[in-house]
């Protein structure tokens, strides 16, 4: 009886989700799932994210089990206590299509830009526009900096180019305009995305 027990607390796993963890949805940026990826390395368990209901669920020997627990405690509580920054992505001084750009430029989840701020992680909320800079002042400011240019670099184009008015729709998640005939739209929801923010929903 003992050895089934065994192997259904192997199978059945034990789980972290957001009422247990108020901050477990810092694992499911690039980094946490890298930190993920090392965790379950150093206690030889499976981790499977469920990132639609904020869920993490470790499978493994009991003793595996709690060490991997222990880590990704020991890792959100480290953030939990860490420094933040909340930039506005959109308003009246940003150029429109800001958040996209960022995006385009340094990957759908920001790898780039954590590594190259050195930032323990990132947050984006796609919908009010805010993107949330975690880790040590340097590293903020650092990545405060690389934001700022890009937006130097956003207004300095659009002054050196204006585009004529056409017929457009804003894209889902960006919400950029999109000219008639650059529409794309996912079978699964129908609504209208632009080029590059339909290629990214793919990945």
């Amino acid at each position: 009886m003992k050895v089934k027990s065994d192997i259904l607390g192997i199978i059945k796993g034990r789980v972290l989700d957001v009422e247990t963890h108020a901050n477990i949805n810092r694992l499911f940026t690039w980094d946490g799932k890298e930190w993920l990826k090392t965790v379950m390395e150093k206690t030889d368990t499976t981790i499977v994210a469920d990132e639609r209901i904020l869920s993490v669920s470790i499978h493994g020997e009991k003793e595996n089990q709690k060490s991997a627990i222990d880590m990704m405690e020991v890792y959100l509580q480290k953030l939990k206590t860490s420094k933040s920054k909340t930039l506005s992505l959109k308003g009246d001084d940003k150029p429109p299509g800001l958040m996209k750009e960022l995006m385009l430029r340094y990957e759908f989840d920001f790898k780039k830009l954590v590594q190259e701020s050195g930032l323990q992680c990132i947050e984006l909320n796609h919908r009010l526009h805010l993107i949330t800079l975690i880790g040590e002042d340097r590293s903020i400011e650092d990545a405060g900096v690389i934001i700022n240019s890009v937006i130097e670099s956003m207004i300095k184009n659009r002054k050196e180019c204006k585009l004529q008015r056409t017929q457009t729709r804003d894209c889902v998640v960006c919400f950029c305009p999109i000219q008639e005939g650059e529409i794309y739209r996912l079978e699964v929801c129908g609504h209208p995305y632009c080029k590059d923010c339909a290629e990214l929903q793919l990945y």
